[in-house]
């Protein structure tokens, strides 16, 4: 169950707690293929498990008048849950008689109004069951596994972008170095013409000095 599911995190603890063990529930397409699951099950001695034929399944649902207008009042489970189409006998079967409040006090005074008849589970994981029993206490948030899928989402939205943020610096990087090794040939040319400068500068330097000897030379033989 819990892989065809999906919830905002500010009704994943209050969904699980309505969940309970369920959210481990597996679905299979029809009656003979929960009837296949068992018998291998069986044969190979590794457990039991419980299976929800999709189409068995009878969806639940409150008729109750008037819950809107209830104090604390966030919705029916069911219509919190984000599934595939084809899912939703799923989960109106598992959810679609379960109400979402606020909290505790919303609770105990919804249950009195409608006597009992119905599941009442708050956004911190409190719960009022049918016929009146209460159930409570700490709820960890990071625990259940619909939380731990939504953290796996945002972890793989932040890789994502993440990755390509580094594509894009990967890109510049390469743009940077293009640019660098262009400026580098750039200026290794521009020493080989220097060099080669110098080179001419000497020569003609010589030249001058050589000239300057022979001048000196035609000017002391006229003397």
């Amino acid at each position: 169950v819990s892989n065809i599911l999906s919830a905002d995190n500010e009704y994943v603890v209050a969904l699980e707690t309505a969940l309970a063990a369920s959210v481990q529930f597996v679905v299979v397409e029809s009656a003979e293929d929960a009837k296949a699951c068992i018998r291998y099950l069986k044969d190979h001695h590794i457990g039991r498990a419980t299976f929800l034929p999709i189409t068995a399944l009878k969806p639940k649902t409150l008729q109750e008048n008037g819950l809107e207008a209830c104090a604390g009042f966030v919705g029916i489970a069911s219509d919190l849950i984000t599934a595939e189409s084809k899912y939703r006998g799923v989960v109106e079967n598992l959810l679609g008689r379960t109400v979402i409040v606020e909290n505790i006090d919303n609770a105990i005074s919804m249950a009195k109004r409608y006597n009992n008849r119905f599941k009442i589970v708050t956004l911190d994981g409190q719960v009022m069951n049918p016929g009146g029993s209460m159930t409570g206490g700490s709820v960890s948030r990071d625990a259940g596994i619909l939380s731990r899928a939504n953290e796996l989402e945002k972890l793989a939205a932040t890789e994502k972008d993440l990755s390509e943020k580094l594509k894009g610096l990967e890109s510049q990087y390469q743009e940077a170095r293009r640019a660098a090794d262009q400026v580098e040939f750039q200026l290794n040319t521009a020493r080989e013409q220097l060099a080669e400068a110098e080179k001419q500068v000497l020569t003609l330097e010589g030249k001058e000095k050589q000239h300057e000897i022979w001048a000196q030379a035609v000017s002391d033989a006229m003397e």
